[in-house]
């Protein structure tokens, strides 16, 4: 499996690892590295790392594509929030919280690493702050469109 250049230095050989596939979603599998490719493809900028996964049922099949969670010495605190919930804002992550009623505020926001339909909020989030995860993007629309849109004058 292809492991990108920026998270090769968070791998051992033995070191244990989760997966997850399209075809399972709900269903993790455990496993070890086995083995950790000593080139960089130029291109995709991965090593092949290599995992050894029991395959109870023979679920995983040759050529699955599968989502990686690797275990680590490192922890970070971070919130969880939907992926649903941001917004690409020209090349910044974007999120809306609720302030009160039906104002919002846009945010910006630090992203970590992704788990499922989840992701992980470095900064730009406080415990606590209620944030869109349906309708975001309308919001953000809304936000874009000048004052007076609605209005219609034949003034001259």
């Amino acid at each position: 499996m292809p492991i990108f250049e920026r998270d090769l230095n968070r791998i051992v050989t033995g070191g244990g690892a989760t997966f997850t596939t399209a075809a399972y979603p709900d269903r993790e599998f455990r496993g070890a590295v086995e083995y950790v490719g000593a080139v960089v493809d130029e291109q995709t900028r991965a090593a092949n790392v290599h995992f050894q996964v029991p395959n109870d049922g023979r679920a995983l099949r040759l050529g699955m594509q599968a989502n990686v969670r690797l275990d680590a010495e490192e922890t970070v605190k971070a919130m969880m929030i939907p992926r649903s919930a941001i917004l690409d804002n020209e090349g910044k992550k974007i999120i809306y919280v609720l302030l009160s009623g039906e104002e919002f505020e846009r945010r910006e926001v630090t992203l970590g690493d992704e788990y499922g339909e989840k992701v992980a909020v470095l900064s730009g989030l406080e415990k606590g702050e209620r944030v869109v995860t349906q309708g975001a993007y309308q919001i953000r629309l809304q936000e874009l469109r000048p004052a007076d849109a609605g209005v219609h004058s034949h003034e001259t």
